[in-house]
């Protein structure tokens, strides 16, 4: 998986479903004890805090 494939939607826009995917990825690659916050900006090529408010739970979500 490329960082084309994961970053951006055709307005170029980094989704949330992208972070989820490169998530995945990394947790595919590295296992879950290699699966950190910079891991996955670094995949996406975004900043961290990027990645917090994609990824962040949203209220209700556990309901």
């Amino acid at each position: 998986m490329t960082k084309k494939q994961l970053v951006k939607d055709p307005a170029g826009q980094l989704t949330r479903t992208a972070v989820i995917a490169a998530t995945l990825h990394v947790m595919d690659e590295r296992g879950l004890d290699g699966l950190s916050t910079r891991a996955v900006s670094d995949l996406v090529a975004v900043r961290i805090n990027t990645v917090l408010w994609h990824g962040r739970p949203r209220p209700g979500c556990w309901n």
